[in-house]
């Protein structure tokens, strides 16, 4: 049974456009997470990462499956976290601070406004020991960018309207034997087993709409934290009715 928790009619922010102006232009939705939004295949020793195509992303598939034509943005960022800096860059990104989602997003929104939706999912890396965070911790800090979305009216110079947020909440983490990411992830699957509740008492306190996407998929990547196709295929499917919804309050 898939979890949503839709926020109160009475609360959602409603988008008003002049009638040209809205069959101009398809409704616009930016998605704003980590590897699991990029794309990332697993990550296992001695195997080369590569990035699934387009089609084969969880908003990809979003994108395909919704009643009406929508353009479907993606910002992902493998290593990113919800609101804390890494000790040190990974790659080619040298800046461990570039990973924080919070110091991220409000320049993510801006970038691609107009948007008529946000969705976040982050919170997976906040689940390695080396941050110290907590479920509760990790879904207050989600929360927290939820409230960054809603307060990004006007973008840069502009005046468009702040989007509606949808925040997903992980799936669990599968098997992790292999490494490096059983190192990495150490003792992150039951803190991961906790999330969804977490996630859904925040949710009740600030009013966010949530989808919990541990009640469609679990994590079934060679890695235990990174998904395979089928796995985005099913993601991608069961959140297009909750978009669906959400954009027809959008004018």
């Amino acid at each position: 049974m898939r979890r949503f928790i839709p926020i109160l009619a009475s609360l959602l922010i409603v988008v008003q456009f002049s009638s040209g102006e809205a069959l101009a232009r398809s409704k616009r939705i930016l998605v704003f997470g980590d590897s699991n939004t990029w794309g990332s295949t697993a990550r296992v020793a001695g195997r080369q990462v590569t990035r699934l195509p387009d089609d084969q992303r969880w908003a990809g598939v979003l994108a395909s499956s919704l009643s009406e034509s929508a353009v479907v943005l993606v910002d992902g960022l493998s290593g990113r976290t919800v609101d804390v800096d890494r000790k040190q860059g990974i790659g080619a990104v040298t800046v461990g601070s570039d990973f924080n989602g919070a110091k991220a997003l409000r320049a993510a929104i801006a970038r691609e406004m107009p948007l008529d939706l946000v969705v976040l999912m982050l919170g997976t890396n906040d689940l390695a020991p080396a941050f110290d965070k907590t479920p509760t911790a990790i879904a207050q800090s989600a929360m927290g960018l939820a409230s960054i979305v809603r307060s990004s009216e006007g973008g840069t110079a502009t005046s468009y309207p702040a989007p509606q947020v949808l925040v997903v909440v992980p799936p669990l983490l599968g098997n992790l034997t292999s490494p490096p990411m059983n190192e990495l992830f150490a003792g992150a699957p039951a803190k991961a087993a906790l999330l969804s509740n977490a996630f859904l008492e925040a949710s009740r306190i600030d009013r966010v709409p949530v989808f919990d996407a541990s009640t469609v998929v679990k994590t079934e990547g060679d890695d235990g934290v990174h998904l395979t196709v089928d796995n985005h295929r099913t993601l991608g499917k069961a959140l297009a009715p909750v978009v669906d919804t959400m954009l027809r309050d959008v004018r």
